[in-house]
């Protein structure tokens, strides 16, 4: 366990496979997004081939400290990998426990509470590159 710890690269780079098989199970679902009086309509491959390709570039980025040897932040780290896989996970999951008959507050709730797991996952990415300016501009 500490090994993938200290090598969060390899935890972005296992996730695309699965990602990839998810979404060729799921390739005719969409995922509908209603902001007022617009409907975004995005495919759940397209949806899930852009999070391949940025769960790559982050585990590229990590796996460049890595080679650089250059010294990690283990709390950037930890704070980055945590607030964005698990908030991907929980706003994934997080439908599943509610059903379709669910009354229109819960499914306002459940709307709220993924909103507010989406603006926390984009505040944790910058400090992908704040940990990645620390660490090249870091003596070590």
């Amino acid at each position: 366990m500490n090994y993938i710890i200290h090598k969060p690269y390899i935890i972005f780079w296992s996730l695309i496979p699965i990602l990839w098989i998810y979404g060729f199970s799921f390739d005719d679902e969409t995922l509908d997004v209603n902001i007022h009086d617009t409907y975004f309509v995005i495919s759940i491959i397209h949806f899930l081939n852009f999070l391949c390709f940025l769960f790559f570039g982050m585990g590229l980025t990590y796996y460049a400290i890595h080679k650089l040897n250059k010294k990690r932040r283990l709390l950037l780290t930890h704070i980055h990998v945590i607030g964005t896989l698990g908030g991907i996970l929980v706003i994934t999951l997080l439908p599943l426990l509610f059903t379709s008959e669910s009354d229109w507050e819960t499914k306002e709730t459940l709307f709220l509470v993924q909103l507010i797991l989406f603006l926390i996952i984009l505040i944790v990415q910058p400090i992908l590159f704040l940990h990645l300016v620390l660490s090249i501009f870091k003596k070590n």
